[in-house]
């Protein structure tokens, strides 16, 4: 039995329809330094629907 040896990556992918507009993120935080992607998408998201309604 082979075990691999951490640190092991986390793979986050989301994606939200905003009117006629798709937000899609994708990425992962082998180190756990980065924001989650969720945590990004509320701020994008209002963004976009700001910029082009």
């Amino acid at each position: 039995m082979n075990t691999p040896k951490g640190p092991y990556a986390t793979q986050e992918v989301l994606a939200v329809r905003i009117g006629d507009k798709i937000l899609f993120l994708d990425g992962d935080n082998i180190v756990d330094r980065l924001p989650h992607i969720k945590d990004l998408a509320a701020p994008i998201a209002r963004h976009i629907n700001e910029v082009a309604p």
